[in-house]
C-alpha cells in the first residue's frame, strides 16, 4: 500500500464520509428504497464524464509519458470495446433493477444540481488544476469510489433491493480501484511539493464525493 492511498484512507475516515447521513441511513434501514433509487438516478450522470475526464488530463503529458495504467483504465471504462459492458450502460442496468421500472436517462438532463457541479469540479481539475494535484485528485476519485461501491453493495444486498448481476457495476469497482488509483498516484511525482499538491487533490476527491452524497441525502423525496 502506497502513502497516497494510506491518505487517501485516513481522509475518508477523518471526513466521515461512509459514517455521513446517507451512509448511516442505507445501513440502519431508514432509507427507503424510493429515496435511494433517487439518488443513485442522479449519480448516473456523473459516470459517463468519468472516462472524458480522465482523457483531459492525460492528454496534458507529453505523448512519450503518458501513463499505460490510465489509459487502460478508461478503455475499461468504455467496457474495454463493448458497449455493453460500458459503466455507464451497467449502472443504468443496476437502477433499472432497483425496482424493476426501467431508467431512461433523459436526453439533455445534467441528473439534477448536486451531480452537476460534480462533473463541473472534476472536469475543471482535469483541466486547469497543477498536475500532482490533478493526479492526486482522480486517484482519489478512484480509490473512494471503491469504498463508496462496497458500502453501496453492502446496503443493497442487506436490504434485498437487486440481485449480484444487477450490482455488477459495484462488484466491479469493489475489486480495481485500488490499483486504478495507484495508476493516477505514480503520475504525482516525488518531490515535496508534488507530494503537497498531491494530498490536495486527495482531499479534495473526497470533500466532493462527501458533499455529493450529502446533497443527495438532503435532496431526497420524503
Amino acid at each position: 500500500m502506497s502513502w497516497y492511498i494510506e491518505c487517501n484512507q485516513r481522509t475518508v475516515d477523518d471526513t466521515g464520509l461512509l459514517e455521513s447521513p446517507f451512509f448511516r441511513a442505507l445501513s440502519d434501514g431508514s432509507m427507503t428504497l424510493e429515496q435511494f433509487r433517487a439518488s443513485q438516478e442522479q449519480f448516473y450522470f456523473i459516470i459517463p464524464w468519468f472516462g472524458p475526464s480522465m482523457g483531459y488530463l492525460l492528454g496534458r503529458l507529453p505523448i512519450a509519458e503518458r501513463s499505460m495504467g490510465v489509459l487502460a483504465n478508461i478503455h475499461d471504462e468504455h467496457g474495454n470495446g463493448r458497449l455493453d459492458a460500458a459503466h455507464h450502460v451497467i449502472f443504468t442496468d443496476f437502477v433499472t433493477s432497483l425496482q424493476g421500472e426501467s431508467f431512461t436517462p433523459r436526453a439533455g438532463d445534467d441528473g439534477g444540481p448536486a451531480a452537476h457541479t460534480w462533473v463541473n469540479v472534476v472536469r475543471a481539475v482535469c483541466m486547469f488544476d497543477p498536475l500532482p494535484t490533478a493526479f492526486g485528485f482522480m486517484g482519489s476519485i478512484e480509490y473512494t469510489y471503491g469504498l463508496i461501491a462496497s458500502a453501496v453493495y453492502d446496503g443493497v444486498v442487506g436490504r434485498g433491493w437487486s440481485s449480484p448481476h444487477g450490482l455488477r457495476h459495484h462488484l466491479l469497482h469493489k475489486e480495481v480501484e485500488e490499483e486504478h488509483a495507484e495508476a493516477f498516484y505514480k503520475e504525482v511525482g516525488a518531490g515535496d511539493q508534488d507530494r503537497i499538491q498531491g494530498e490536495q487533490g486527495i482531499q479534495l476527491g473526497v470533500h466532493i464525493f462527501d458533499q455529493l452524497f450529502r446533497s443527495f441525502y438532503t435532496q431526497s423525496p420524503s
